[in-house]
């Protein structure tokens, strides 16, 4: 599949901002926990996203193009999730990077679909498959020790995914040449919601 340069420059830095997004994220968590293992555990996902960088900065560098400069379009269009949506506590916080995580991959899945070849190899991040195992051992503890940990969390989860996928809508609104022509904005909108609920129910949350 042959896409436009232009097209090319606005999915690298998508791709590059979700990345360093989904770092920023897990790097929150690291802090806010003292379990060393779970720490360790944070970091080397979260480092997996950083490193996946690199091939991105140089996919862009053969094309004469700055990956820095082409992230800035998409900053600040998560900032209103990350004020309305605060953890209260350790399982918050874990749910939220979970879903956020989830999303943030589910759009560089989205980018996959409409790239050349040259462009698909540098695509997938292990990181968001390693924080789905993660947090899922670690909940199943957690419900399993306190049944009403598993309604809050619900609840919660649907705050978060609603705040994230408006961020996601927002975007795809803003700069319409993510999606080829003949492809909508509330069918990629609702993929994505889709493959949240799946994430979900692989939680045994109620999405």
């Amino acid at each position: 599949m042959e896409i436009s340069e232009e097209r090319t420059a606005h999915m690298l830095g998508l791709v590059a901002f979700t990345r360093i997004t989904a770092y920023a994220r897990l790097a929150r968590d690291v802090s806010q926990t003292t379990d060393f293992a779970d720490q360790l555990a944070l970091a080397r996902m979260g480092v997996s996203f950083v490193t996946a960088i690199d091939d991105l900065e140089a996919f862009a560098n053969r094309r004469g193009l700055d990956l820095a400069d082409l992230t800035q379009p998409y900053v600040g269009f998560f900032d209103d999730m990350e004020l309305r949506t605060r953890p209260r506590d350790w399982w918050e916080r874990m749910v939220k990077s979970y879903i956020f995580v989830g999303i943030l991959a589910d759009m560089e899945d989205l980018a996959a679909q409409f790239v050349g070849a040259d462009m698909i190899e540098i695509l997938g991040v292990s990181g968001s498959a390693g924080l789905t195992q993660w947090v899922r051992a670690r909940l199943r503890d957690g419900i399993a020790a306190d049944p009403t940990v598993e309604s809050r969390l619900s609840m919660w989860g649907r705050r978060v995914a609603g705040e994230a996928v408006a961020g996601v809508r927002a975007i795809l609104d803003a700069y319409p040449l993510l999606l080829p022509a003949g492809v909508e904005v509330n069918d990629t909108v609702e993929e994505i919601q889709k493959q949240h609920s799946r994430r979900m129910e692989d939680l045994g949350l109620a999405f």
